[in-house]
């Protein structure tokens, strides 16, 4: 009985609209945001002396270090060179994993004897990556980039590699006595069955790769890129500026995650119209 009145109560409830979760998403971290101000705001004025206060400044001090960061040219120049490394690793990551995962696919007892090995070194800390980079370019803009297309790589090529070799051998026999290439037969037909996971898969290698990035600004500090900006800050006990540069990371990272996705679907629209199917 009890059972069926929850039932009943959960089918009359309506999810909210797509306004409605974006509005949801919003409040939370709004909310956040207004009770730390509260909070810091109250206990200043009590008299309340912490050096919390200092390391963790209230959210309007923070705002408005980033409104005069985003006009600093050392910042500028800091979030382009982040945003270039990432991206150029990014993409020839991901276009080496096409390529060698369509190779390794093709073949079964490649793709079998490699995948091990690949799956190995995907669970790996990316932080273990930077020794190995290190060793391989050395201490200057390359390091960056070779992570970057490291892990853009390692996370890539994995779904590849299982959807050419997983792909059915008489529709793939049937398609390719019918299209010029295997690059359109994979472009066109595999690419889209596997929308879903290739596409999560492309956008956590994204975000890694910033991260990674990033990491290995705040390792080599004559990089230049912003990583290198926040350890500046730390070492100069310039909090506001530390928390706003972390901020300026997230607006990056947001941005950079939305362009992949807008690129995305542009190049496949009809990977976007059949996984919604």
């Amino acid at each position: 009985m009890r059972s069926s009145w929850i039932r009943q109560y959960s089918q009359r409830i309506k999810m909210p609209g797509v306004s409605g979760r974006m509005l949801c998403g919003i409040a939370i971290p709004v909310g956040v945001v207004l009770i730390w101000e509260i909070a810091v705001v109250v206990c200043v004025a009590v008299g309340v002396k912490s050096t919390a206060f200092i390391v963790i400044p209230k959210p309007s001090t923070i705002l408005n270090a980033v409104r005069i960061l985003i006009t600093d040219p050392v910042t500028i120049k800091g979030v382009a060179v982040t945003l270039f490394s990432a991206s150029l690793g990014f993409s020839l990551g991901i276009l080496l994993s096409v390529i060698l995962g369509t190779l390794l696919g093709l073949s079964r007892r490649a793709s079998l004897l490699f995948e091990p090995t690949l799956n190995f070194f995907r669970v790996l800390p990316v932080a273990l990556y930077v020794p190995i980079a290190l060793a391989v370019v050395g201490s200057d803009l390359r390091l960056p980039i070779l992570l970057s297309g490291l892990v853009s790589t390692l996370y890539g090529i994995i779904p590849v590699i299982r959807a050419v070799r997983d792909y059915d051998d008489e529709k793939w026999r049937f398609l390719n006595a019918r299209v010029d290439s295997h690059v359109t037969l994979l472009l066109r037909f595999v690419i889209p069955e596997i929308a879903g996971s290739l596409h999560t898969s492309v956008s956590i290698a994204a975000t890694l790769s910033l991260g990674v990035t990033v990491v290995s600004e705040m390792l080599l500090q004559n990089l230049g890129g912003i990583g290198s900006l926040v350890i500046a800050a730390k070492e100069a006990s310039q909090y506001s500026n530390l928390w706003a540069f972390t901020a300026i990371l997230g607006i990056c990272g947001f941005c950079f995650c939305y362009f992949l996705n807008l690129i995305w679907h542009l190049v496949f629209p009809w990977v976007n119209s059949r996984s919604k199917k």
